[in-house]
């Protein structure tokens, strides 16, 4: 469980970043707890990828496609937002700030 007081200090570091929803906001302020880098987050939503660009957890976002690849397991169909072509390409629009 998340105190109040660490959803607030994310919120704060967020921004005005309001499309982060309940859960994402939770588990971003456990993350932001977290020392070392030993996790990775898989949060597939515009929301989230905004907020750990901001709190500069870019780089510890994966998607679920990678993910079950590195299990050994291949999805035949997944939702666009769960593929790594879709995590790809928002990593390449913050490079260029086009997001």
């Amino acid at each position: 469980m998340v105190d109040k007081k660490s959803q607030a200090e994310l919120m704060l570091a967020v921004g005005n970043r309001n499309d982060v929803d309940e859960g994402e906001r939770d588990l971003l302020a456990y993350a932001k707890s977290l020392s070392g880098n030993v996790w990775w987050l898989c949060g597939p939503d515009n929301g989230t990828v905004h907020a750990m660009r901001i709190l500069r957890l870019f780089e510890r976002m994966v998607s679920l496609e990678a993910i079950a690849q590195g299990c050994g397991h291949r999805f035949k169909s997944l939702p666009q937002n769960y593929s790594e072509e879709w995590l790809a390409n928002h990593r390449r629009a913050f490079l260029f700030d086009d997001l």
